[in-house]
């Protein structure tokens, strides 16, 4: 049939069977049936192929970004020292948000986005410590930030 100038017909299926004339394949499959088609058609249907197989490995390496690097930290957003945390608070959040607008935390070679993890110490040192705990042990963060703090803090 590859002699004949026609569209592609499927004719069925031979295993294993692949041959190439002029301008045409004639692909084998299962039984005495063939699938054939033009070397235009081989073209556009391995473009399609690739294009397609390119979109879902596109869209798969989406939904399967990495996780965010979780940065944990305690901050005295109550309690003697609470007019000091706005500033330090705004400034963490800038900096993240600004990281994550530039594509993420650059880690071994890869962006991952920047998550902050925070809790109010009350302005107490000793619940600045089981804060700590808690990020290392319940949220498991990547990255722990010092607890903001004076002389007395």
């Amino acid at each position: 049939m590859c002699g004949q100038n026609h569209q592609p017909v499927i004719e069925g299926l031979k295993p294993h069977n692949f041959v190439k004339s002029r301008n045409c394949f004639e692909v084998g499959g299962i039984g005495s049936e063939t699938l054939t088609f033009k070397l235009g058609d081989a073209h556009r249907i391995a473009f399609k192929s690739t294009i397609s197989a390119l979109a879902l490995s596109l869209f798969t390496g989406t939904l399967m970004a990495a996780e965010p690097v979780k940065i944990g930290y305690s901050i005295s957003n109550t309690g003697l020292f609470a007019l000091a945390a706005p500033s330090q608070v705004t400034a963490y959040e800038l900096w993240a948000e600004e990281v994550n607008a530039a594509g993420g935390l650059d880690v071994a070679g890869e962006l991952r986005q920047v998550e902050l993890v925070w809790y109010d110490d009350e302005s107490n040192p000793a619940k600045a410590a089981q804060i700590y705990e808690k990020l290392i042990s319940d949220e498991k963060v990547d990255l722990l930030l010092a607890p903001w703090g004076t002389p007395h803090h």
